[in-house]
């Protein structure tokens, strides 16, 4: 039986639970315990951060699998805990797969239609035409929406014309601001 200790935040850690167990289902030989620490995202972790908040291991544990995104060298957590410590994947739904079984969490993957917006922040202090090349840009990118930040506390007279300017290149515009009168342009 292989037992891993798998370390998570607080934001993935009911998800983190969620695999644990249909991977336990799975193999009667896997164990996994989660260690939830102090701290919402798991993936602004780093190997020192973990070191100061994660004094014990459970003696079990053969391998500690910390975030993906974690930084740093893992080595010293090694040293101090007498076992293996391994980056595990990037995304919680390829544990599966990081461990050795097929992944049934990546069934539904793709169900979701999703639309990128892309901001250009500050926009009444730019050309008009500066505007509409960068929001060329963002398209060419992958942008579906361009979104038009406005400046807080100050009014653009000029937003009317930009966004013709943008929706005559058939581009989709929105309008960032708490302005009335700029969302309505």
């Amino acid at each position: 039986m292989t037992h891993y200790h798998l370390v998570t935040g607080k934001l993935a850690a009911d998800a983190v639970h969620t695999v644990a167990r249909r991977m336990m289902a799975d193999d009667p030989e896997l164990a996994c315990t989660v260690e939830v620490l102090p701290i919402t995202v798991a993936a602004l972790m780093t190997v020192e951060w973990i070191g100061r908040n994660l004094a014990n291991v459970p003696d079990s544990a053969e391998i500690v699998l910390l975030p993906g995104y974690c930084r740093g060298d893992v080595q010293c957590l090694e040293q101090t805990w007498g076992r293996p410590v391994r980056l595990g994947p990037k995304e919680v739904r390829m544990l599966p797969v990081y461990l050795g079984q097929q992944s049934a969490a990546t069934d539904a993957y793709g169900d979701y239609d999703i639309e990128i917006v892309a901001e250009i922040n500050h926009a009444p202090d730019r050309p008009i035409e500066d505007i509409v090349q960068i929001a060329e840009a963002f398209r060419a990118d992958g942008a579906d929406i361009i979104d038009l930040g406005c400046n807080p506390g100050s009014h653009w007279h000029d937003i009317g014309t930009c966004v013709r300017a943008l929706r005559d290149r058939q581009l989709r515009v929105s309008v960032d601001s708490f302005e009335p009168a700029e969302i309505a342009a």
